[in-house]
Parts: structure tokens; sequence; C-alpha cells
């Protein structure tokens, strides 16, 4: 059976490739979110992917640790979204 955790790894290096490109976006063009703004919002999601990535390779405490982590990381977002409306 393949080792189907690499696919969320995969994909969790997407998102850090997403955060490189934003940020370097906002660096050469002096528009759009703050890379703490665009890693906050990310983050969630980053999370989210290495549960699954721990979930797959029977890693039960570090599943629920990152589901913890994205639990907070999105809390953490709602709460400057709505500040900042």
């Amino acid at each position: 059976m393949p080792d189907l955790a690499i696919f969320a790894e995969a994909i969790a290096g997407l998102v850090i490739v997403e955060f490189i490109a934003l940020s370097w976006w906002r660096s050469k063009k002096g528009r759009g979110p703050r890379p703490f703004d665009i890693a906050l919002h990310l983050s969630a999601g980053l999370c989210l992917l290495l549960a699954m990535s721990a979930g797959l390779r029977g890693q039960p405490e570090i599943m629920l640790l990152m589901l913890a982590a994205s639990g907070l990381a999105h809390l953490a977002d709602l709460i400057r979204f709505w500040k900042k409306s």
C-alpha cells in the first residue's frame, strides 16, 4: 500500500510555496496582505494537513496536537479579521 501521508505533506509544501509567493508579491508590488496576516490565514490549513499526515502515519499524539494548533490558528485568524472590520 502506498504511503498516503506523502500526499498531505506535498500539499503542505505547496502551502509554504503559496506563502512565499504571496509574500514576494507584497514586497514587489507594495500591496496585498502583510506576511504575518498571510501566515496566520494559512496556518490553520497547514496544521490540518500535518494532522492528516500524522494520522496516516499512526502518530495520534502529533495528530491531536496539530488539530489543536489548527483550531487555535483559526480562532486567532477570526479574531484578527473581526478586529479589522
